[in-house]
């Protein structure tokens, strides 16, 4: 019987699952999270977001309203990332995003990771609720790569929700809430590291908590 992916810091019996094995064989590995790279939580004044965050593409603007990034006007899908020089070029990091609300009714959403000057990088985003996805590149808007996930229980809920990807070399993992979703494997990522990191999907009227990367 295979073994399957266990949610971050579970339990099994009075243990913490930090690893998971196919025989001797690594599968995961579930540390606890290193420290932030970079991240920007967005306790300032309220205004438009300005340097790093580069202009967003896809019609509207991002602006900080209350401690939160928000996102109005616009009706496609859209792209807000920022490109700090604190980000250096790596091939292993992780990139979180918090937000509230209910995820499996808030629509696409989701982040951009390695992304260009001219909005071209990598995403993994949610539609609706179908499950999430995740694609190599993104040249364009309303790109719409395979299903290749789930959702777990706890985002059919209201509340405060995470999603991650880990990208180590060529391999990406998806976390939404710890829990692991899937993974994908892309020469994409480990050859052609970006800069840049930040939201994607129809945003307008969505608002974001943080958006934090480490770098493993």
């Amino acid at each position: 019987m295979p073994v399957l992916p266990t949610p971050v810091g579970a339990r099994h019996g009075s243990k913490v699952v930090s690893r998971i094995y196919l025989g001797s064989t690594l599968l995961f590995d579930f540390a606890a999270a290193p420290p932030a790279h970079w991240e920007d939580t967005f306790e300032r004044a309220n205004g438009p977001l300005t340097t790093p965050w580069v202009p967003a593409l896809g019609g509207g603007a991002g602006a900080i309203s209350g401690g939160k990034a928000v996102y109005s006007g616009g009706s496609s899908f859209q792209r807000l990332w920022a490109m700090p020089s604190a980000i250096t070029a790596t091939d292993n990091f992780e990139v979180e995003i918090e937000f509230d609300g209910t995820p499996t009714a808030m629509g696409d959403y989701g982040l951009l990771f390695k992304m260009s000057a001219d909005g071209t990088g990598c995403k993994a985003f949610i539609r609706g609720d179908q499950g999430a996805r995740m694609d190599s590149t993104m040249t364009g808007a309303g790109t719409t790569p395979t299903t290749e996930g789930g959702f777990p229980a706890s985002w059919s809920s209201p509340g405060t929700h995470t999603m991650m990807a880990r990208i180590q070399g060529s391999v990406g993992q998806i976390y939404l809430d710890g829990h692991y979703a899937f993974r994908r494997s892309t020469s994409t990522w480990g050859n052609t590291p970006g800069t840049g990191v930040g939201f994607c999907g129809v945003l307008a009227g969505k608002q974001f908590n943080r958006i934090t990367v480490r770098t493993l």
